[in-house]
């Protein structure tokens, strides 16, 4: 079978070549076959030929010369000539046009792009206000400490999503971060200025770090630690150690939750503090001071004229409340604790002089006066035996706008 294809093959080369003419060696002729089925191109008509590599099915060549089992070959593709295997070739015609420079393939469009994600939503704060009295946390994990109570309606910026059972927030009279529980708040407006005034005690922590300790004393258990600038909430004031000299107070933030008071700072009074309950006591000239605030305002009526924070009594030595009356003034004199009665007298021990601008509300010797010697940064703590200590610029200013007679509301 393969000698009788590869004679009808030849003598159909022997007939073109008759009507042609005898070629040249190595002369393209219009002899076409296709390789019948994937083969290669050889170096010579013999078996020990070098394979030029392989062709594939339908491959066009044009024959040059027929010797023995191989033919010689032009390849049309790449301009060469090379020996193939006669049986592995069929007759054919000329290649197609478009044999040498087929059609390139169109481009396959590019996948379209991945749909974007959608955007992550922007969070927003917002404001929220306690419906009751509820702590400030250090964070909203389990073992948390307390940075004490907050009043019934205070408000609280929310700061980040929430993601437990405690709201992230910003102290607006801090503007320091802490957590409150979520169920004791809801959404509230923006609120004004005057809303934000808390009615007890509210600061910050002063000092690097302030640890929170189970009793008013450096040798309790420390049940926890802040950090400068976390806000505190004090609900009271009480005696303890004096770590610093004629400084015995600390701040109960909760049932066994203390912290020594002089590490901590009021919050800043933009505004001064709302009226006493009922309205002003006065028509003209009067003084306000509250207590849990630890500030003094003076009024013209209703309206607040000029306000400043004050040191009022420590803890044991609390300033008396009621309505009182500047009875005398003392442009500058020397404080001693022997003038004191009874057993104040006995139990307080110190003298200062050149104390200016006193104005004493009692015969008892509770008085508005300068308090030159005290560290500014601690006004607004209760630590004075009585009086009501003032910053010597607001002391002297009270001086200057009051007189005896003028009346003096003390309150909590």
């Amino acid at each position: 079978m393969k000698s009788t294809r590869l004679l009808v093959l030849l003598l159909a080369l022997l007939l073109a070549s008759s009507v042609s003419g005898p070629a040249a060696l190595g002369a393209p002729q219009t002899n076409w076959v296709q390789a019948t089925e994937p083969t290669e191109l050889w170096s010579g008509p013999t078996d020990g030929a070098i394979s030029f590599g392989p062709v594939a099915q339908w491959d066009y060549f044009q024959v040059v010369q027929a010797s023995g089992p191989r033919l010689y070959v032009f390849n049309p593709r790449t301009k060469n000539y090379a020996w193939i295997d006669a049986d592995k070739v069929g007759p054919s015609g000329p290649p197609p046009k478009d044999y040498l420079n087929p059609p390139k393939p169109k481009p396959k469009p590019a996948p379209a792009p991945a749909p974007a994600p959608p955007p992550a939503p922007v969070f927003k704060p917002w404001w929220v206000e306690t419906f009751q009295p509820t702590p400030l946390w250090s964070s909203d994990k389990p073992d948390a400490i307390t940075h004490g109570q907050v009043d019934a309606w205070s408000f609280f910026q929310v700061t980040a999503p929430q993601t437990g059972a405690r709201l992230q927030v910003r102290d607006p009279l801090t503007n320091a971060t802490a957590f409150i529980d979520a169920s004791a708040v809801g959404p509230a407006g923006e609120p004004k200025p005057a809303d934000l005034l808390p009615r007890t005690w509210r600061g910050y922590v002063g000092a690097d770090s302030a640890y929170v300790r189970s009793a008013p004393n450096t040798q309790a258990d420390i049940v926890g630690e802040l950090h400068r600038g976390d806000p505190v909430a004090v609900s009271q004031w009480v005696e303890g150690e004096q770590v610093f000299p004629d400084q015995p107070g600390w701040a109960k933030l909760d049932e066994g939750a203390y912290v020594y008071g002089p590490l901590l700072r009021r919050f800043s009074m933009t505004l001064p503090p709302p009226l006493p309950q009922g309205g002003p006591p006065f028509d003209g000239h009067w003084i306000d001071v509250n207590l849990s605030l630890q500030e003094v305002t003076a009024y013209e009526g209703q309206t607040p004229i000029y306000w400043a924070p004050t040191s009022s009594g420590r803890p044991g030595w609390e300033t008396p409340v009621g309505v009182f009356t500047i009875l005398r003034r003392v442009e500058s004199e020397t404080m001693d604790s022997n003038t004191l009665l009874g057993k104040d007298a006995e139990r307080a021990s110190y003298k200062v002089e050149h104390v200016r601008w006193t104005q004493y509300i009692t015969n008892g010797g509770v008085a508005l006066h300068e308090n030159y010697w005290r560290d500014p940064a601690l006004f607004g703590i209760p630590s004075s035996h009585g009086c009501l200590g003032l910053l010597p610029d607001d002391a002297k200013w009270f001086w200057t706008w009051a007189d005896v007679g003028t009346p003096v509301v003390v309150h909590p």
